[in-house]
């Protein structure tokens, strides 16, 4: 659930032109708190292997949170007239 939600609010902010802010997204979401995560799920707990899966997907999840999160945002701002329309 939490891919196919990723990939459509993805898909969704690069058609919005807005392709920096997920980049950052998902270093927070992968790198900080996937990684890490999973690095103490799987050697500091019992869980090995699953807690690296626990941790990726808990990072996935985070992401897609965000990146719906920031389509919500941008999606409520007022849109702006292009210069075109206003001249005309």
């Amino acid at each position: 659930m939490a891919d196919a939600v990723q990939s459509i609010a993805a898909g969704s902010l690069r058609g919005l032109k807005d392709t920096r802010v997920p980049l950052l997204f998902a270093g927070i979401a992968y790198w900080l708190i996937g990684l890490s995560l999973s690095y103490v799920l799987a050697l500091k707990t019992d869980l090995g292997a699953v807690g690296i899966w626990i941790g990726l997907s808990i990072g996935k999840a985070v992401y897609a949170a965000l990146l719906v999160l920031r389509l919500q945002l941008l999606a409520d701002r007022p849109a702006i007239a292009s210069t075109s329309d206003a001249s005309a």
